[in-house]
């Protein structure tokens, strides 16, 4: 009989976590930080090829950051509920400024905003209230960007 040792954790279990361990909302969470993090890397290519100032650059860099410590705290200190609802506030709370400094519809964060909106929508347990809030807001910027460009 030849022995064969265990496979490795692929790649996937390894980011996000084994079922064993972590439920399947916080594999999410995982998932989306991640996502979050590739979108805000994009987002400030994005912003460069636009030749955005620097408080847009500035901004993307910090919401970047927030997608990496929200992965840290969900993945390694099993914070997930607490993570997410501090990503949730933080994030409604800084979309309408990145609205302003970011160039609005022309800039990164309408891309960031659907983000934002699919992971409110598995992770955050107030579900329709986070979806709601933050459609009102990127609603609002919207609305305001059109009557007073």
């Amino acid at each position: 009989m030849v022995y064969s040792p265990p496979p490795l954790p692929s790649l996937i279990d390894r980011l996000l976590g084994t079922r064993q361990v972590f439920e399947l909302e916080e594999q999410l969470l995982h998932f989306h930080a991640l996502v979050g993090l590739g979108v805000c890397v994009v987002a400030y290519g994005f912003d460069l090829y636009l030749q955005l100032s620097g408080a847009p650059l500035l901004a993307t860099i910090v919401l970047g950051i927030l997608f990496v410590f929200l992965y840290i705290a969900s993945r390694f200190y099993r914070l997930a509920q607490r993570a997410a609802l501090i990503h949730w506030g933080l994030t409604t709370a800084i979309v309408p400024l990145l609205w302003v400094v970011n160039g609005g519809v022309r800039g990164a964060l309408p891309l960031l905003s659907l983000v934002y909106v699919q992971f409110f929508s598995t992770v955050v347990k107030v579900r329709w209230v986070a979806i709601a809030f933050h459609a009102w807001i990127v609603g609002s910027c919207l609305a305001i960007e059109v009557w007073h460009p």
